[in-house]
């Protein structure tokens, strides 16, 4: 029996040994593989990150590279350019284009008087434009050194600061059969004084297409003949589905309904400041009906500035006229810069205007 017993024990022993051998031993090196790929994890995402957030600082640099097109713009000359506008019945006239010293530039059409042509606006033109410290000796327009002593227009000397960064486009042209026949600045007259009216939406129209301006801010600005066609041809460019720009603003010095009866200047105010487009009327009491038009028009944006006397159209641009109704220690010059202010919502001056 102890035989028996002890070789059972023997096998059981053997057995039990084996059972032994088959467990795994430890290792001790698995929890330092697992922190080693938890590292190799976070390493690659670390790489993952810094290629990502390298990317997006790259973009951020290429965004603070683009500049704004106007950061390049480079006006053209500040001296005048003598244009030819041709007006939709073929004729030809002849004018000059102020260019801004900005980009898109807002553009003030000047429409002259039937006293003279478009040399009364030799200073008024360069004051608008604000560039006059780079013009030539030509390119102010000889005539304002031989202005007259009451011809204020032509004097610059007590015109209306413009503030450095302000400057407007500006186009000025002589209306058909202006100056003189003989004269090489002589545009082609139409049917006389209709045609007037197509003179001043083809000038626009010219306007709208220039270089570096902008076409939908067009405004225009006359005197007497001029008067008329600044409200009357910025209504009718409005209304012409073939315009390219658009009419913003428009000044009158002394109309009088000269130029066409199909549409009178009360109507063409009318329409205007419906659309919310300023108009301003400058007139002297004794100046015929002058006065009369601009008081019979009306509409929200419309002012009127009344003066004693006969001037009529540039006579009314001088350091001593002033309105007296309403009554105000401001020039023409000062409320051609309020009604810019309307027409642009820029800031031109210091005070504020109103009228009637």
């Amino acid at each position: 029996m102890k035989k028996i017993f002890g070789i059972v024990f023997i096998i059981v022993l053997m057995i039990f040994t084996c059972a032994c051998g088959n467990i795994d031993p430890v290792d001790n090196n698995n929890d330092t593989n697992h922190l080693d790929n938890i590292n190799t994890q976070e390493n690659n995402n670390n790489d993952t990150n810094t290629v990502e957030n390298d990317s997006m600082e790259a973009e951020g640099d290429d965004q603070e590279d683009v500049e704004d097109p106007a950061d390049k713009f480079e006006p053209l000359p500040a001296d005048r350019i003598l244009v030819d506008i041709q007006t939709r019945d073929g004729r030809i006239l002849k004018g000059y284009y102020y260019p801004a010293k900005v980009a898109n530039a807002p553009v003030v059409v000047l429409m002259h008087w039937a006293v003279k042509d478009m040399s009364d606006w030799d200073a008024i033109a360069p004051w608008l434009q604000n560039r006059t410290d780079e013009l030539s000796s030509s390119g102010t327009g000889g005539l304002v050194k031989m202005a007259a002593e009451d011809d204020d227009w032509l004097i610059p000397g007590w015109f209306p600061t413009m503030p450095t960064d302000t400057s407007f486009a500006v186009l000025i042209f002589n209306f058909g059969d202006f100056p003189a026949p003989d004269d090489p600045l002589y545009s082609q007259p139409g049917d006389i004084p209709w045609a007037w009216l197509d003179d001043a939406v083809a000038a626009l129209e010219f306007a709208a297409n220039l270089e570096d301006v902008d076409p939908l801010a067009i405004s225009a600005y006359g005197a007497s003949i001029g008067s008329d066609a600044s409200v009357q041809s910025c209504y009718a460019y409005n209304l012409d589905d073939f315009s390219t720009g658009v009419c913003v603003g428009a000044f009158s010095l002394s109309p009088g309904d000269w130029i066409t009866q199909d549409v009178l200047y009360s109507d063409a105010v009318a329409g205007l400041t419906s659309e919310g487009v300023p108009v301003y009327c400058l007139s002297a009491i004794e100046d015929g009906s002058s006065s009369q038009i601009c008081l019979g028009a009306s509409g929200v944006g419309y002012r009127t500035y009344l003066y004693e006397g006969m001037d009529h159209g540039m006579e009314l641009i001088g350091p001593q006229k002033l309105p007296f109704n309403p009554p105000l220690q401001y020039s023409a010059l000062d409320l051609t810069q309020e009604w810019l202010e309307d027409v642009y919502d820029v800031m031109l001056n210091d005070f504020l205007i109103t009228g009637n």
